[in-house]
């Protein structure tokens, strides 16, 4: 994915190519009448693979809400948490 500006559809765009990969959905309905299905491969790729789509909006949100510092043992210093490294979020 590209790191194009915000609200530019990467989002939307990532969850299109989840819905055509990814084996642990039916997604014929979504797709049979769009231009792919005419395509010689649209059959071969269409829901054969195991994808792992991660919202990494979504994690750094939760991330920045608990206050956590990943990647180093988490210390309470009062209101904010401090990792040993000096991360503070």
């Amino acid at each position: 994915m590209s790191a194009a500006p915000r609200r530019f559809g990467k989002s939307y765009a990532a969850k299109m190519l989840t819905a055509y990969y990814d084996c642990s959905c039916d997604s014929h309905a979504l797709f049979d009448k769009k231009r792919i299905a005419r395509t010689k491969s649209y059959r071969e790729y269409l829901n054969r693979f195991n994808v792992i789509c991660l919202d990494i909006t979504g994690f750094i949100s939760a991330v920045k809400k608990k206050r956590v510092c990943f990647g180093c043992p988490a210390i309470d210093r009062g209101s904010r948490m401090e990792g040993p490294c000096g991360d503070g979020l």
